[in-house]
């Protein structure tokens, strides 16, 4: 559909096109000329209404404001997210009608009930008359459906004559923020079953987090102590300040390592190898939200690029115990704006990534193979390797690969969960 900002022939007449002003002027010079008053009057009321018409499809869209505000910003696939569309003529001029159009979009699904109807590629909610300093106000009900962000805000409007011979189309300013959908989350029995090792094995002791109830020892004050390391019992004894020395608290690191290169290789179509980046997505995702949790510190890495930075950049979040809720909100944004592309090879990401010297690597990928674990343990030597796979077995009993949602090719309600296309009736 073409989208301009200039004044158009709803019906493509001939008579009220662009240049039916003209078409009628010759008729009525012509019947003036021939003395046929009738013809020469309609010709004239035809021009008269063509160019009142024109004039007011013009001014129509003016000052006309279109506010839809939603209730969340962050929503998990299925839920169900309110918003409320408003529609303000600031003009003395009312509209007698009124096309608000958004581009349809997989992730969004308008359900039934709200003002929305599909129209072609678009969805339309058309409006009434408008009369001038109106506000008129509907509840718009949608499905959060496919992991992705989406654009939470109509594109374009659409306004005419009281006698719909012409419309005028302008877009619409994205005032409104965008909208993340989070990966789908399983529980990690369900995703893997018989894999349990979630913390990996890998242990060090760090002193970053050491606890202040289990002292090791004495030590003397050194500038930048914090006052609660003084220990002024023993202090007062010996005459000069005293430290305690803490026990550092037995941390596990682990990264989280999304691996999609196995998925241009699998020879998969195109729907197989969408719904398999997904499923890998949701299933790092899941082992993130869950571990993250737990005592320990957990990163992710990633052979794609960063969503945020641009090509080349590894997207890469270095194993941390800033654990809870806002980890793991920051952690599922960065998954929510994940888009599968060129993946750069293990001896790449080490030139760009410092990994701890001590940490599990949980590897999630499509298709596991022997030169496919020969890489990367090449690229990241002394590191233990966990393997979860979508497809792919090991014979090696030392190199186990954990299946991922077994039976995934052929399990119908989970591509639908996946993908976005379950979820009760809509409209498109």
């Amino acid at each position: 559909m073409e989208k301009t900002d200039g004044v158009q022939s709803l019906s493509g007449a001939v008579v009220f096109s662009g240049q039916g002003i003209w078409f009628l002027l010759a008729i009525s010079i012509l019947a003036a000329a021939f003395r046929l008053q009738s013809l020469a009057f309609m010709a004239a009321a035809l021009a008269l209404v063509w160019l009142v018409s024109r004039v007011w499809a013009k001014l129509a869209p003016h000052s006309i404001r279109v506010e839809e505000k939603g209730t969340a910003r962050r929503v998990f696939p299925g839920e169900v997210v309110s918003s409320l569309l408003t529609i303000t003529n600031g003009k003395w001029l009312p509209a007698p009608w009124l096309e608000i159009s958004r581009s349809l979009t997989g992730g969004l699904r308008c359900l039934p009930g709200s003002p929305y109807r599909p129209k072609n590629d678009r969805l339309v909610c058309r409006m009434g008359w408008l009369a001038g300093w109106q506000e008129a106000s509907w509840q718009v009900n949608w499905r959060a459906g496919r992991r992705g962000v989406y654009r939470a805000q109509p594109s374009f409007l659409r306004a005419g004559d009281p006698s719909s011979f012409f419309y005028r189309e302008m877009p619409l300013p994205g005032e409104e923020g965008e909208l993340l959908i989070y990966p789908r989350l399983f529980v990690l029995p369900e995703m893997a079953p018989g894999w349990q090792q979630s913390l990996g094995d890998q242990r060090s002791v760090d002193f970053r987090f050491a606890d202040p109830l289990l002292v090791a020892g004495l030590r003397d004050y050194q500038p930048g102590d914090p006052l609660r390391r003084i220990n002024w019992v023993a202090s007062a004894r010996t005459g000069s300040l005293k430290a305690n020395i803490w026990e550092g608290s037995a941390q596990v690191r682990s990264l989280v390592c999304l691996e999609t290169s196995s998925l241009a290789k699998s020879g998969w179509d195109a729907s197989t190898g969408d719904l398999a980046f997904e499923l890998l997505v949701s299933a790092a995702a899941s082992m993130i939200s869950q571990m993250a949790g737990r005592s320990g510190e957990v990163g992710f890495l990633s052979d794609v690029s960063h969503p945020l930075s641009g090509p080349g950049r590894p997207c890469y979040v270095s194993a941390t115990s800033a654990r809870g809720q806002r980890y793991i909100v920051a952690m599922l944004d960065l998954m929510a704006r994940l888009k599968p592309g060129t993946a750069a090879a293990p001896e790449q990401l080490v030139d760009k990534v410092r990994l701890p010297a001590r940490c599990t690597l949980l590897m999630v990928t499509a298709r596991w193979s022997e030169s496919l674990a020969a890489k990367w343990e090449r690229a990241w030597p002394g590191r233990r390797l966990v393997w979860l796979a979508l497809e792919g077995t090991s014979s090696d009993a030392d190199k186990k690969v954990y299946p991922l949602f077994p039976g995934w090719g052929e399990d119908t309600q989970l591509r639908e969960s996946i993908l976005g296309t379950a979820g009760g009736e809509t409209l498109t």
